[in-house]
């Protein structure tokens, strides 16, 4: 049995043997393990609820998913602090997570046993090593005279000895075979994710339209929409209905027909998405740059004055100077050394800011008691009657709220 799930949904993580039924199916003495956040081999978190008598599903990944989550795990660790980062940049992340996105196209091609020798590439191939790129890559396949005319730019195994530990320790639970055979079907879920966008347009998420009818018409609008179009759609609910469209109404309906086709045939035209992609590739350029600016201050190839006529330096720190007491500082406004500013406490002419109280007044307070005492008298003269009022529609049966949120 085989179903499609996120990543990040707890179904997934729920529907699993617990570890001692996995022990007792398998006859292992030792619980499964899987690969964590830090690329290192752990006991897998035991949440499983499936009972020990029924199989556990498989589940299908879809790449475009599971490439967004890999490079939004690369993004996070590349926004710390310089000092532990290990130089790591934007352009890292986006090459890496299409690295991995290129890889998972080719595994439907290959055998079961090569995904794992197939999925070294997306680490490699960013250090510049192609032994295990499929056909994406065309620099596996070109000579050493071509090699050296390529102005193309990759990390370095040595220089970047730091980084490269990093970057094949991280991605480890996306390239393991269980993880490789979710996303190596050959399919997407674009078209899912389309209809998902256009349910949640007409059924917003924070928007209360469980037990009512309300629900049910917003997907069926949406449903007919995306399969027959806007005014093939409303046509036919007209007729149904034995409702007259009006010349104006059938107009503006297929004013609005013509564009949403015209948008939809425009974005799948090829000009579209090259000027998309060249867009993109213009910021990953700007972002190379960045990353070969940072490798020429690692190595020392910096423009200094004089540094061409043996005047080399030294290279000066670069870490950050603010907050560092300076004794011979003179402050500005008494005249006094051991500080700069008249914010500093040593400064005579300190004074200390006024800041704003977070605790509400006694007034604040006594107003609020006073809308809440307010509030309740309303409440208080409520009935304890089941009628047929419609404000309470929403309250009822509050358990369906989590099944609809799972419709959209």
């Amino acid at each position: 049995m085989y179903k499609r799930q996120d990543d990040d949904s707890t179904t997934k993580a729920k529907l699993k043997w617990s570890n001692v039924d996995h022990m007792h199916n398998n006859n292992l003495q030792n619980p499964p393990t899987i690969i964590n956040s830090k690329g290192n081999e752990a006991p897998r978190p035991d949440c499983g609820e499936v009972p020990r008598d029924m199989p556990e599903p498989s589940f299908l990944a879809d790449p475009g998913h599971r490439k967004k989550t890999l490079k939004g795990k690369l993004c996070r660790f590349a926004g710390k602090k310089v000092a532990e980062n290990k130089t790591m940049t934007k352009c890292d992340c986006v090459r890496m997570s299409t690295n991995f996105a290129h890889m998972s196209r080719t595994l439907p091609l290959a055998k079961e046993e090569e995904h794992v020798d197939r999925a070294k590439a997306a680490p490699e191939h960013h250090f510049d090593n192609h032994l295990h790129c499929g056909s994406f890559c065309h620099r596996k396949d070109q000579s050493a005279e071509e090699l050296a005319a390529s102005t193309k730019c990759y990390r370095h195994k040595d220089d970047d000895k730091e980084l490269y530990n990093v970057l094949h320790d991280l991605p480890q639970r996306f390239l393991t075979l269980d993880a490789l055979k979710e996303v190596g079907h050959g399919m997407d879920t674009l078209v899912n994710e389309s209809l998902n966008n256009s349910i949640s347009w007409l059924a917003p998420k924070n928007k209360t339209h469980s037990t009512t009818q309300s629900l049910r018409n917003r997907i069926s609008v949406a449903v007919g929409i995306n399969a027959l179009g806007i005014y093939n759609c409303f046509a036919r609910l007209f007729k149904e209905c034995g409702v007259d469209m009006q010349d104006d109404v059938a107009h503006y309906l297929k004013q609005m027909d013509a564009r949403r086709t015209c948008r939809i045939l425009k974005s799948q035209e090829t000009d579209q998405k090259k000027k998309h992609q060249e867009n993109f590739h213009k910021m990953l350029q700007e972002h190379t740059e960045a990353a070969k600016k940072q490798k020429c201050k690692r190595d020392g190839s910096v423009c200094q004055p004089g540094i061409g006529m043996g005047e080399c330096c030294a290279p000066t720190s670069t870490t950050n100077q603010r907050g560092k007491h300076d004794p011979n500082a003179t402050c500005s406004k008494c005249k006094e050394t051991g500080h700069k500013r008249s914010t500093n406490k040593l400064c005579k002419c300190y004074t200390p800011p006024k800041r704003k109280s977070t605790t509400a007044t006694a007034e604040e307070t006594q107003a609020q008691l006073e809308r809440d005492a307010r509030e309740q008298d309303v409440m208080d003269s409520l009935p304890f009657v089941d009628g047929d009022d419609e404000f309470f529609d929403s309250f009822e049966d509050m358990d369906d709220d989590e099944g609809a949120a799972g419709i959209i």
